[in-house]
């Protein structure tokens, strides 16, 4: 939003202040050349110390840091009452000879090593996002926010493929310990899977130009990476606006948006670090401590040229109303019937009434008024893509499926070109002999192609995969009329996946990224009310590109949609542990029965032992005189003739007396 009074002598800057450098100390080789002069003065002349130091230039080449928050209340969130919090931070360095020999002054050492040692990158920006903006219940979004996971987009200033490639692998590792996430993830180099994500080129890009983006739908954000981003800044979290971002309540946020970007221009580089996040209003608190809590404190950073809050309100507050004496700009609101009011941040901690500004009024906060009145958005006029992977009648949503993509232009009298990319992963076949398209005019009449037709029409370009892992890239163009739209239908085949593709939650299905396009709007009258076959290809320059990026370019408009859950087949989960198990247990019993034979011998089995009972000293005593009792008799009966014996017979019993002698004569033979 254009703001007036935002200029130099702006009552948002201090007093005192030229270009944002005159209350700030002397930094760099400028300070240092001044230390080295007045050494020598100190040294050389022979005078006392009253020597005074010389008069140094004032340098121009100072590096410019600038914040800003946002402030502005959702409607719709009553308890409790939520607002939508953007802290911006823009730091500006002049491309010197200085710059190049990595001096750097406030820009971040790590981005501007990287921007030194690959000059060919012009312009790229990272952004994690956790969450969704909630329409149903939020109203239209004040601004477009990046898909949840991971995104990067570049732009390379190179033809050479390998040192696109090169440059694209050092900006993702420099990512990726910059802001502690996985943005490795995508390089192509490291293998295709379906958690990979494939950089996808713009087609369209102007020769010698290479604009390329990919983008992580898994990849989560969390306080883990709000501590590297925070480090970029010159004050980190210790001072600014910074200071007042705690980490707690952003991780407990519904929507969470952290972007770095980075613009080099013909003599600067400017880089942007923004984080978007939806918090809940302190109710127990007024002014300052409402928005950020009891504890929050503000300290200046002395780096900063200028800190400022921006409070989004729908009606035109006064003076009066504000109850402040501090200097404050009032102006409308670019694009709706909202005003700005501008602080500066040291005047905005004073002022208690901060809470009540944004809902003067009898209507919500713009620009979410057309919500609470009953309309779907106040932006209807934008043209909407939805992108989608429907099911087939009759068949299993897992192998089977319809890819749907829709173009719908509402706007009045404004002819929109699009130039849409997708990519396909690895285990979505496209049907290409199903490829239909409709196309509907502002006046209801529509107009069906199939097959080929349809492909020229909308200029089908598509890179197949390659049967492996690769993903299918699709790039198409159409001119959608005001009022019209324009219907993509295909078939598509779901392929089966191996059990490690899976993640631990099987049954959820698999994330799909975004898909991306550049809209332009043509002037008036171009085309007719029916979409047009253009003659000419159209191009995308690098300006209008990375204009496309801060959402502030005229010519082009880099959007995205949303992801995709994508239910695939799924192998027999429970299969590996009956194997194993099956296995297992035959491996033990032939084992088992193996080592019995052969290595066990004539023990017993442990089972069949029995366990060792200590008898009486009685009876090993008792058997002992029995087993010399026994011999004894043996012996005796040995040397006894046989008349003795037969004598016996007379002498015992009648009744045993026979069996008695008859068995002692029949055992002397073997005693003898």
């Amino acid at each position: 939003a254009q703001v007036p009074g935002s200029a130099k002598n702006s009552p948002l800057r201090p007093s005192g202040l030229v270009d944002g450098t005159a209350d700030r100390p002397m930094r760099g080789l400028s300070r240092g050349a001044c230390l080295l002069v007045f050494l020598d003065a100190l040294l050389c002349s022979r005078s006392t110390l009253s020597v005074a130091p010389p008069e140094c230039p004032h340098s121009t080449g100072f590096d410019r840091f600038a914040e800003t928050l946002h402030l502005r209340f959702l409607p719709h969130a009553h308890s409790p009452r939520l607002f939508l919090a953007r802290f911006d931070f823009e730091i500006e360095a002049n491309l010197s000879p200085e710059f190049r020999a990595d001096q750097f002054d406030l820009f971040p050492k790590s981005i501007g090593k990287l921007l030194n040692a690959h000059q060919s990158i012009v312009s790229f920006e990272a952004a994690l996002t956790q969450g969704r903006w909630k329409d149903e219940e939020w109203g239209p979004p004040p601004r477009e926010f990046r898909p949840p996971g991971a995104l990067l987009v570049s732009a390379i200033d190179s033809d050479d493929s390998g040192e696109v490639s090169l440059a694209w692998k050092y900006l993702i590792s420099a990512l990726s310990g910059s802001l502690c996430a996985s943005f490795e993830g995508m390089d192509p180099d490291l293998g295709a899977s379906s958690s990979r994500g494939r950089p996808l080129g713009v087609p369209w890009a102007e020769s010698g130009k290479q604009l390329r983006f990919a983008n992580l739908p898994y990849e989560p954000v969390c306080t883990e990476n709000l501590t590297p981003w925070m480090k970029l800044l010159p004050c980190g979290d210790q001072a600014g606006l910074a200071r007042l971002i705690s980490p707690i309540p952003v991780a407990e946020s519904p929507l969470v948006t952290l972007s770095l970007s980075v613009h080099v221009q013909e003599s600067k580089v400017v880089m942007h670090a923004s984080l978007d996040v939806v918090l809940p209003l302190s109710s127990a608190a007024l002014g300052f401590n409402a928005w950020f809590g009891a504890d929050a404190t503000y300290v200046p950073c002395p780096a900063s040229d200028s800190s400022s809050v921006r409070l989004w309100s729908h009606d035109q507050p006064t003076l009066d109303l504000l109850n402040t004496t501090a200097p404050v700009t009032v102006g409308p609101l670019a694009g709706s019937d909202g005003y700005v009011v501008a602080f500066r941040m040291q005047d905005f901690t004073q002022l208690q009434g901060s809470i009540d500004v944004p809902t003067k009024g009898e209507q919500g906060p713009a620009p979410w008024s057309g919500a609470l009145s009953g309309r779907q958005h106040l932006s209807s006029d934008r043209l909407s893509v939805m992108r989608d992977l429907l099911s087939q009648e009759g068949k299993s949503e897992r192998t089977h499926g319809r890819y749907l993509l829709r173009f719908t232009n509402p706007g009045t009298g404004v002819m929109r070109r699009v130039l849409f990319m997708d990519q396909l992963p690895f285990f979505i076949r496209p049907l290409w002999h199903t490829f239909h398209a409709t196309f509907q005019g502002p006046s209801g009449a529509v107009e069906e192609a199939a097959g080929v037709a349809a492909m020229q029409r909308l200029e089908l370009q598509f890179v197949p995969s390659d049967g492996g892992k690769l993903p299918t890239e699709v790039f198409l163009s159409v001119d959608v009329p005001a009022g019209g739209t324009v219907n993509i239908f295909m078939d598509v085949l779901k392929n089966f996946l191996q059990l490690r593709e899976f993640s631990s939650a099987c049954e959820k299905g698999f994330d799909v990224g975004s898909a991306a396009w550049l809209e332009q709007e043509l002037p008036q009258g171009t085309g007719g009310s029916k979409p047009q076959i253009k003659t000419e290809p159209p191009r995308v320059s690098r300006a209008a590109f990375i204009a496309s990026l801060a959402q502030t370019g005229s010519e082009w408009r880099l959007r995205f949609t949303e992801g995709l859950l994508v239910l695939v087949p799924m192998p027999d989960f429970s299969m590996p542990f009956n194997v194993l198990a099956l296995t297992s247990t035959a491996v033990t019993f032939f084992f088992g029965s193996i080592f019995r034979l052969l290595a066990a011998g004539r023990l017993p089995h442990w089972v069949l032992k029995k366990e060792d009972v200590k008898g009486s000293r009685f009876k090993s005593v008792f058997r002992r005189l029995s087993v010399v009792a026994l011999l004894g008799g043996a012996y005796l009966l040995a040397v006894t003739s046989d008349q003795a014996i037969l004598a016996l017979r007379e002498q015992l019993p009648e009744v045993i007396a026979g069996h008695v002698v008859d068995n002692l004569m029949a055992l002397k033979p073997h005693v003898a």
